[in-house]
């Protein structure tokens, strides 16, 4: 019993939330014709009162399209470049089956493979009548050969009318061809030749239909027909595109603000229009999620989503640069100083421990040695000493006789045994071994470094090794001068054997 009432039940809510997206698309798509042929009207009065303006010679092919423009509450998501058709009841263009002569012919330039041209051109000789509008048939490396700089493509955009491409090779065909054709909305119809018997016939569907292409931004728009068309033809035109086109587009009717027809040179012209609140009552009627979140909400999402794009971003950075790593590295070995583990602290403690004992000790032995060497000095200073030794100073001071030399002023004992103590701690250092031998007047002193400049000395390496010898002056030869002297004097300056002045090349 719980099972069917439980079937029941989701039974009843499925047909409810069918009931209420039929009652929304009900509500919506009563649009009113009344509304669409007074501006189908308005739009094709403007449009006569343009051409009386222009030139008679400028009459010939002034025909606009007529465009259904769709302005969505949110963008699509996923751009698709691809078009969708969209089958309206009236042709665009003339075909063999149409009755209505006011149409133009439509003149359709076929971009497909290179391999694929010398087979179409076959089937075009052969289906002459179904196959006529097609005048062009193009390769894609002929294309971006002949048409690369922007002055070709213009001129190839004003040939034909209709451009219609090989599916395949679509995606490749927007750089090839450029923003102008997207912005004449010329952009080439998708088309299957794989399958080279029913090729006519997709040309005819093609034709007779028209197409939609969900970009990037929240603006949609499709062609409807031309101005030379009736008004009866463009109002169901109009009102069909419109049915198809809504279910193709994300949200459906909810996301849909405002509808409009304009031309070219036109303003848009409005149809239908919703404010937010209508939308969101369609989004309820139709089960739909709401468009709009709480900013609380927002802020949370967009802040998790950041911090882990960080988090990815400092995880590749890491993997990427080895500076990155050892700088990481640097920075977790400075972290464990500043908050080092259990078992290092217990390391640091011992450690501090026995400096701390180590430090008694000293200061012990110190305080052991300064407590000796002040009683040695108690020995010394005893009274009875100290009278002896002033005793033997008043005797020598009378033996000795009183002279200018003795006349100086008397020091102070305690600056005596200073002297005597310092002379006693100096000990003799290499520097005063090495001044004894230079003021011996040794020939060789050893030095493995430089300890300045010696008077009579040169710092070089000899016989005896590095260090300083002993300076030997040059001795001057008088007799060698003398006879240098003679020479010169015999042969004057500039004579080159008997006065023949040198040859050569100066």
């Amino acid at each position: 019993r719980n099972t069917l009432d439980t079937t029941t039940t989701t039974m009843t809510e499925g047909k409810s939330t069918k009931e209420n997206k039929a009652a929304a698309i009900s509500i919506v798509q009563k649009l009113d014709s009344a509304l669409v042929s007074k501006a189908v009207i308005a739009l094709s009065k403007f449009h006569d009162k343009k051409v009386e303006s222009l030139d008679k010679e400028q009459l010939f092919g002034t025909d606009s399209p007529i465009h259904v423009q769709f302005d969505l509450e949110v963008a699509p998501v996923k751009h698709n470049p691809k078009p969708l058709r969209l089958s309206i009841p009236n042709p665009i263009f003339k075909l063999n089956d149409s009755d209505v002569s006011d149409l133009e012919e439509a003149e359709v330039c076929l971009i497909v493979k290179d391999d694929a041209k010398p087979w179409l051109q076959e089937m075009i000789e052969k289906f002459p009548e179904h196959m006529k509008c097609v005048k062009k048939v193009m390769t894609l490396t002929s294309l971006r050969r002949k048409h690369s700089e922007y002055k070709q493509k213009r001129e190839l955009l004003r040939k034909y009318s209709v451009f219609m491409a090989d599916d395949r090779i679509l995606p490749m065909l927007h750089k090839a061809l450029g923003k102008i054709f997207w912005e004449a909305k010329k952009q080439p119809i998708p088309i299957r030749i794989t399958r080279k018997e029913a090729l006519p016939l997709s040309i005819k569907k093609a034709l007779s239909a028209t197409y939609i292409t969900l970009n990037a931004g929240p603006c949609v728009s499709a062609k409807a027909g031309f101005t030379n068309m009736d008004t009866d033809l463009l109002v169901q035109n109009i009102m069909s595109l419109v049915s198809e086109a809504a279910p193709k587009i994300p949200r459906t009717w909810a996301n849909i603000r405002s509808i409009g027809i304009k031309t070219n040179d036109s303003v848009r012209l409005p149809i239908y229009n919703k404010t937010p609140e209508q939308l969101e009552e369609i989004a309820k009627l139709a089960g739909l999620p709401p468009v709009y979140v709480e900013e609380t909400e927002l802020e949370t999402t967009k802040k998790h989503k950041r911090d882990d794009d960080d988090k990815d971003k400092e995880a590749v950075e890491v993997i990427k640069s080895p500076l990155l790593k050892a700088l990481k590295k640097q920075k977790q070995m400075e972290k464990e100083e500043q908050s080092p583990s259990p078992s290092k602290k217990t390391k640091l403690d011992n450690s501090a421990k026995k400096t701390k004992k180590e430090k008694e000790e000293k200061d012990k032995k110190k305080a052991n040695e300064a407590d000796s060497e002040k009683a040695e000095l108690k020995q010394n200073h005893t009274p009875e000493k100290k009278r002896k030794q002033s005793i033997e100073m008043e005797v020598s001071v009378e033996k000795t006789p009183k002279t200018k030399e003795n006349e100086e002023p008397k020091k102070d004992e305690s600056s005596k045994k200073k002297v005597k103590k310092n002379k006693k701690d100096k000990t003799p250092t290499k520097e005063d071994s090495m001044q004894a031998s230079f003021d011996a007047n040794a020939d060789f002193v050893a030095s493995p470094k430089f300890a300045g400049s010696k008077k009579s000395f040169v710092y070089q390496k000899g016989s005896k090794g590095l260090g300083y010898y002993t300076d030997v002056k040059p001795v001057v030869d008088n007799a060698k001068i003398q006879a240098i002297l003679r020479s010169a004097k015999q042969s004057p300056r500039g004579s080159g054997g008997k006065g023949k002045k040198r040859g050569g090349r100066r």
